[in-house]
């Protein structure tokens, strides 16, 4: 034992004395250089003043961002880059980002040369500023055999005889020079891996850009309008891989795809540098005519209003190809070209999806609207159209459009209608009363046919158990009037097994009563699925005994469903004894009922209860119901204003858990909750009245809303008492919401005098703070060490956000170690205290990879927001800032 303590000893000696040494410092250079890559680059060179071994490690990183922005002078970003570019210490860069200025560039035909040198995969060379010097690329580049994505802005390409770039994948071109038209083309054809091409053309360029390549896939064509030229701008196409194909361009007068594959998909916005359609131009028919071939074959295509309006009128002089591989549309059509839809829709005889957007035209006289009609129905609708999306804004044509679609389409199987004018609130509700019109006026022409067809009565030939499965599915109002068609007819609505009885539909309260007896009373009506009585009784109608005759009834009948409101002023309804024997009840929910203290209760199949605004006799009486339902698995729990019981829940079943337990003015005892539930996977609390809340033995895959004020009054001996056991009973979450009345409690409160308990399963955290509190954040979040996501909301007056005064003392352990995704869910208008509470996540969040913001939508100030956030420097290399 002696021994072995000494060699304990020995080894602890040992340990202090590497502890005190620079252990990184004794790693080889090559992972040195692999730690300094994934740091900034103003960090990775900060470290060559650490020693003289350092003094030079930096050049050799293999990733680099080089910008002229981070420099005091030209002088300087120059000689900087002199000694990184000149290095021979450097052996290989992996990945380059250069922004230059348009000052003289005469380093850049050595810097690109030596990227060359040293086998460069992935760079992207930006100049900045609006003038007109573009810098020459040197000829170097074009032959780099080791590029694989390159990516250059506002720069000219040298009209070179060789280029070979024989790994290059992916090339992005926004507005750069090209002295030639073959000066693209031959850049272009030289890439015989290409895959993916962005081309965004310079604003006065007006040449023609042919893309010849056998292996792209993706291609972006952007194209702004130009200054008057007596050339034909245009582009041509030749690509047989392209799957992907995007257009917007404003300029081209020609435009010629040739063999694209049959499962492209392809979005057109362009006008063939057309202001308006002229039949007379014969240039422009003849442009048109040979680029409608070469996209006939396309599976998905895009198009614009303008381009789908110009191919109208193209149609008037010439027939359209057949598009026969397409099934799937998206299209914005003008109102005054919208009679011509079905005639385009009949050249996409295989369409199976149809997106549509209604642009209405404000010439167009409301008499013409009125006018417009559909005469033919296209092939597609009768075979192959299953889909539709119509974005609506409410006006007349849409509406006679919706009607087309709902009764020519046979084969639809869904219509989706998005309105668009939310602005106008009676627009979404105008919108669904036309579209159920049109439902309602295309089954009727159903029926019709169908009479027409058959000439006969076939659905009172079907056998009473089928016909009443089909009365089941219409609304009790609709199956009771079939009761009229015939004697067979009379007392088949009886036999239907769903019943939902509302008191207000009926003239009174006797006609309801009698209604309900009729149907509860029948013989026939052997079988009840599905019960939903809605009762609304006034200071007279205090006689509610017909409702217990009812429900005995539908427990007799083996109910499933039983959904009981009941309305009353000044009384609860009294819940007869044998609702709490039913063995087949599968989901029950009451409303303001009075539930009896039963001896017995034993509820076999019950998996979903609801429970709101009941009474319960004794605190015995909810706590048995609960217990006596050994599949229960979903419990919403309202408790009533008055009731002020300790609510005890014990279930070995249950999975989900919603609790809602507003203010009460007055009270004699203490209000509590405890739950003991072990498969308990989702509880939502929503509770201001309750002084205690205990939780026992939760799951640590548990998921929490909470919303608890653990009572009124002040923070004493006695509310700490009870946040502290509850806060021992959630520490295995692994998912929590807190509001901002329960993280004050916690953090401002209950922290000052105990600490917080480790909640070391959770990995979401959603928190709602006040703006003063914020400054808790840390303390809470340092007793969360392995959080992974965290979403942040708060709330105060733009006074108090401008004078707060915040900090943070300390950066929390899962900052460092697990924290991988951060949401702020405000709007962030750039006040100080915000970008303080900004600025402490991006500098010491160590492995974070996104965090989302999102501005309030003034430009001038979102402009000074998203600068301070790029003088920001990040902890992490791989973080992520999202802007929404």
């Amino acid at each position: 034992m002696i021994d072995r303590g000494k060699t304990k000893q020995a080894s602890s000696r040992r340990l202090n004395r590497s502890l005190k040494e620079d252990i990184v410092s004794q790693l080889p250079d090559p992972l040195i250089c692999h730690v300094l890559s994934l740091l900034s680059t103003k960090e990775a060179v900060g470290t060559s003043i650490l020693s003289t071994r350092w003094r030079n490690l930096w050049l050799w990183v293999h990733r680099f961002e080089l910008s002229h922005w981070e420099f005091l002078d030209f002088n300087a970003f120059v000689s900087f880059g002199n000694r990184y570019f000149d290095s021979t210490r450097l052996s290989c860069i992996h990945n380059l980002k250069l922004t230059i200025d348009e000052n003289e560039a005469s380093y850049l035909t050595p810097w690109i040369d030596a990227l060359v040198k040293r086998k460069i995969q992935y760079l992207c060379v930006r100049r900045t500023g609006g003038g007109s010097s573009f810098h020459e690329m040197p000829l170097s580049l074009y032959v780099c055999e080791t590029l694989v994505s390159l990516k250059l802005v506002q720069l000219t390409l040298v009209d070179t005889e060789f280029v070979s770039l024989p790994c290059l994948k992916t090339m992005h071109l926004y507005n750069n020079v090209f002295p030639k038209e073959t000066t693209f083309e031959r850049l272009v054809s030289s890439c015989p891996v290409l895959e993916d091409l962005m081309i965004d053309v310079l604003r006065n360029d007006a040449k023609v850009y042919r893309v010849h390549s056998r292996s792209l896939k993706r291609l972006r064509f952007l194209r702004s309008s130009s200054l008057q030229s007596d050339s034909v701008p245009g582009v041509v196409i030749d690509a047989p891989l392209l799957c992907s194909l995007r257009i917007n361009d404003g300029v081209s007068k020609m435009f010629i795809v040739k063999d694209m594959e049959c499962n492209a998909k392809l979005d057109i916005s362009f006008d063939f540098g057309l202001e308006a359609f002229d039949e007379s131009n014969v240039s422009s028919i003849s442009h048109i005519r040979n680029f409608l071939p070469g996209i006939s074959r396309v599976r998905d295509m895009t198009i614009s209003a303008f381009t789908f309006e110009i191919i109208h009128h193209y149609s008037k002089l010439e027939p359209l190809p057949q598009f026969d591989c397409m099934t799937r549309l998206d299209v914005i059509v003008c109102a005054s070209i919208l009679q011509w839809l079905p005639t385009f829709l009949e050249r996409c005889p295989n369409l199976t999806s149809l997106e549509l957007e209604l642009r209405n035209d404000e010439e167009m006289h409301p008499r013409e609207m009125n006018q417009i009609s559909f005469s033919s129905v296209p092939e597609c609708f009768l075979s192959s159209l299953e889909f539709v999306d119509f974005a609506i804004w409410g006006h007349f044509p849409e509406m006679k459009l919706v009607r087309y679609l709902l009764e020519s389409s046979t084969s639809l199987n869904k219509l989706t209608l998005n309105t668009l004018n939310q602005g106008r609130s009676h627009s979404i509700g105008k919108g669904k009363d036309i579209y159920m019109v049109g439902h309602k006026e295309a089954k009727h022409a159903c029926f019709k046919g169908l009479r027409l067809r058959f000439k006969e009565d076939i659905i009172s030939q079907l056998p009473d158990p089928l016909i009443c499965h089909i009365l089941y599915h219409l609304p009790l109002q609709e199956a009771v009037k079939t009761s009229v068609l015939s004697t067979r007819w009379r007392s088949l609505w009886l036999w239907v097994p769903r019943l939902e009885l509302n008191s207000q539909d009926f003239t009174d309260l006797n006609a309801f009563v009698s209604f309900g007896n009729i149907f509860f009373n029948s013989d026939r009506a052997s079988c009840i699925h599905k019960l939903k009585l809605t009762i609304t009784i006034g200071e007279i109608d205090n006689d509610a005994s017909y409702v217990s005759s009812w429900i005995d009834a539908a427990i007799k009948r083996k109910v499933q469903h039983l959904d009981l409101h009941w309305c009353g002023v000044s009384n609860f309804f009294t819940e007869p004894l044998k609702l709490y024997n039913s063995e087949t009840l599968v989901d029950l929910k009451l409303s303001q009922v009075l539930l009896d203290d039963a001896t017995l209760v034993y509820l076999p199949c019950l998996k979903t209860m609801h429970l709101e605004d009941n009474w319960y006799p004794s605190e015995a009486t909810f706590e048995k119901l609960v217990s006596s339902c050994p599949v229960l698995e979903e419990l919403n729990l309202t408790i009533h204003e008055k009731d002020t019981k300790t609510f005890r829940l014990q279930s070995r079943s249950l999975k989900k858990l919603n609790l809602v337990r507003a203010y009460f003015h007055f009270r004699s005892s203490d209000p509590g909750v405890v739950i003991d539930a072990p498969l308990l996977c989702c509880l939502s609390i929503y509770d201001y009245a309750s002084e205690s809340f205990i939780v026992n033995n939760l799951e640590s895959v548990a998921k929490m809303d909470i919303s608890l004020f653990f009572g009124s009054g002040v923070f004493d001996e006695r509310k700490r008492s009870n946040v502290h056991s509850f806060l021992l009973g959630i520490t295995r979450v692994t998912d929590m919401t807190l509001c901002a009345k329960t993280f004050e409690i916690i953090c401002r409160q209950y922290s000052e005098l105990d600490l917080l308990p480790r909640f070391g399963y959770m990995s979401h955290l959603h928190v709602t703070s006040r703006i003063s509190d914020l400054k808790w954040l840390p303390t809470f979040l340092d007793s969360c060490p392995n959080v992974k996501s965290f979403v942040l909301s708060w709330f105060c007056d733009y006074e108090k956000m401008i004078s707060e005064e915040m900090s943070f003392p300390f950066v929390p352990q899962c900052m460092l170690s697990s924290l991988e995704y951060v949401d702020f869910k405000v709007q962030i208008l750039g006040l100080t205290a915000e970008m303080k509470l900004i600025r402490y996540f991006i500098e010491n969040s160590a492995i974070l990879k996104r965090l989302t913001l999102r501005l309030v939508g003034n430009s001038a100030r979102d402009n000074y927001t998203l600068k301070e956030l790029l003088r920001i420097p990040r902890g992490s290399t791989n973080c992520e800032v999202v802007i929404l």
